[in-house]
């Protein structure tokens, strides 16, 4: 039987460390295809998911995607039970109760043994943030100020005209039935990166009624109060309220009575539900409606038993409603980079911005960028940007990659051909470039400065580099 453990090493190794998505796998398992479902779980368990070594221990001991193996179950087994995942324990103590009692104390010190190995090995531990512990317990200031605003009224900017509005309704006809309301103001949630300037950067949609593209405009247009830790700039992240999503219960209801009844009828339903999902989309509703009752807490509550049971969605809001209040920062990071390991593009984003820009996490470009090239496999354009300048300006040379910064850049040219930083980052790319055309880095330099100038971005770093590059030379760029 020892024999037999060991050699069950070999087996179990985990595979070289890749992109991990749970998410995928799931799928996978779900449409039977057991093969190509044990490879993405092998690829999360490398990283240390208790799901991932749970579900291999079910395909070993059933012989789903590989042959049927009681002792790799064992192991895996052992493993998710390390980690209080689901029945785990209970399956180990019923797989030992049919050996001989006499083997037992022999393969619980082998199944030490064997995890060690297997601990040694993988990479459960390798891409995880490390918390800088002398920042724990200091704030991010904004302006001054403690908090970040996060609820924009309709009064703050112009309103939009009714021609906007109906062309953009008819677009989206085929929203559920409340979300068809036609508002009176527009309604809003985003998530956003807020840089150290203080501008809008990295925007996207979380919930919204009607025509919004005024607010998202004037939103991003105007810096706000500008992040700061022990006196220097820093960036940080924002979940902000535009528009009629800023109301209370009764400013909602008098602006639109039917959008507001709508709502209401939607979550009570939500409220009585017993689904995984039905029970997350509640607490999101409880977190994005500030006026629906609810007891103190309990968004928290929800969203923490949720992510316990292994939902990725709810891990990574908890996560991220911590770290937006700097409240527990520590378990805020262990959350964000669990729902990360499940593949979850937004967390994996999240997760490598933190490893680059958080002043509680110890920063590496390297960890990084393996999380931002997972959300890439993902068509994650945002993380596509933060890769492409890791390749080409990392500190860590061993990092830098010119031809994979511009097999990135080349994929994202139509989706980014109004952003700033794609234009600067293109224009570093050719100064290295084999051949190189200076005139291409003057032209998208300057092209980077113009459409930043546009946003409001702080952009001297950018026109600095530009004077350095062209200091006592004269280049004439023809308009394209």
């Amino acid at each position: 039987m020892s024999k037999q453990l060991l050699a069950a090493i070999m087996i179990a190794l985990p595979c070289s460390v890749s992109a991990a998505d749970v998410l995928k796998a799931d799928r996978l398992y779900k449409e039977s295809n057991y093969p190509q479902a044990l490879v993405e779980y092998e690829k999360a368990a490398d990283l240390g998911l208790g799901h991932a070594h749970y579900q291999l221990a079910v395909m070993h001991n059933f012989g789903k995607g590989t042959e049927q193996d009681s002792l790799n179950a064992l192991i895996y087994f052992s493993m998710a039970a390390d980690k209080n995942y689901h029945d785990a324990a209970n399956m180990v103590d019923k797989m030992l109760a049919k050996l001989p009692a006499d083997n037992r104390a022999e393969i619980n010190a082998m199944l030490a043994k064997v995890k060690a190995q297997l601990q040694q090995n993988n990479n459960a531990t390798t891409y995880n943030p490390a918390i800088n512990p002398q920042h724990i317990g200091k704030r991010v200031t904004f302006g001054g100020k403690q908090e970040l605003q996060q609820r924009f009224h309709p009064d703050d900017w112009e309103t939009d005209s009714l021609y906007e509005f109906l062309e953009e309704s008819a677009e989206y006809s085929g929203e559920t039935a409340f979300m068809m309301s036609t508002p009176s103001k527009p309604f809003l949630i985003v998530d956003n990166d807020i840089s150290e300037d203080g501008t809008v950067r990295n925007l996207s949609e979380i919930q919204r009624f009607g025509w919004t593209k005024t607010l998202v405009d004037n939103y991003a247009l105007f810096p706000g109060d500008k992040p700061e830790f022990d006196g220097e700039p820093v960036e940080f992240v924002n979940r902000a309220y535009l528009g009629a999503a800023a109301f209370n219960r009764d400013a909602l209801r008098n602006d639109n009575e039917k959008l507001y009844e709508g709502i209401r009828r939607h979550v009570y339903k939500l409220k009585e539900g017993t689904t995984l999902s039905e029970r997350y989309e509640y607490a999101i509703a409880l977190l994005n409606f500030s006026w629906i009752s609810r007891e103190e807490g309990e968004v928290e509550q929800r969203l923490l038993a949720l992510a316990n049971e292994g939902h990725p969605s709810a891990m990574y809001e908890y996560g991220m409603k911590l770290y937006r209040e700097q409240r527990d920062i520590e378990v805020a990071v262990h959350w964000i980079t669990q729902a990360s390991k499940y593949g979850l593009a937004r967390a994996e984003y999240r997760l490598g911005k933190l490893l680059q820009t958080s002043p509680w996490v110890i920063h590496d470009d390297k960890k990084a960028l393996f999380w931002y090239q997972s959300a890439i496999t993902k068509d994650h354009l945002a993380s596509t940007l933060r890769a492409i300048d890791i390749k080409l300006n990392s500190s860590d040379n061993s990092l830098r990659d010119l031809d994979g910064a511009i097999a990135y850049l080349e994929q994202i040219k139509e989706s980014h051909n109004r952003h700033p930083e794609y234009f600067y980052l293109l224009a570093v790319s050719h100064i290295n470039r084999e051949g190189r055309d200076f005139t291409q880095v003057v032209k998208n330099m300057r092209q980077a400065i113009s459409e930043g100038q546009r946003k409001n971005w702080d952009v001297s770093a950018w026109q600095y580099h530009l004077d350095q590059l062209t200091e006592g030379n004269v280049y004439i760029i023809e308009e394209s």
